[in-house]
């Protein structure tokens, strides 16, 4: 796994972060590695380093969102959020995929994808 030099050994205590796999307007998703159970997860941190107490708060409400949504097919599974040198960070499952935005924006722009979600 690639690695990504951010500057701080463990900025994710149990975790080697690696490649970046998605960007969005808000957040970045990097490929992870949890060290114990030895699989793959994507590690979401927000853009901004310091973002207002509004975007902090709707992180934490996606997240929230995400737990009680997430026995559903098709929505990935968040598996902790916890402060960062970085901000706030969320693990989740990992999957292949793409982002809901980028499958709103292909929809608009007339492509259609066929499969936008898939876990391992």
């Amino acid at each position: 796994m690639e690695t990504i030099d951010t500057g701080h050994k463990d900025i994710l205590p149990g975790y080697q972060i690696g490649k970046l796999q998605f960007k969005s307007s808000r957040s970045v998703y990097l490929l992870g590695l949890d060290l114990a159970k030895k699989s793959r997860v994507l590690v979401r941190f927000l853009k901004k380093k310091q973002p207002t107490a509004q975007e902090s708060a709707h992180f934490q409400d996606e997240y929230e969102l995400l737990r009680e949504l997430s026995g559903m097919e098709s929505i990935p599974r968040p598996l902790h959020m916890e402060e960062t040198v970085y901000g706030l960070t969320m693990v989740v499952e990992y999957f292949d995929g793409l982002l809901l935005s980028d499958v709103i924006a292909a929809m608009h722009s007339g492509q259609k994808p066929i499969k936008f979600y898939s876990r391992p």
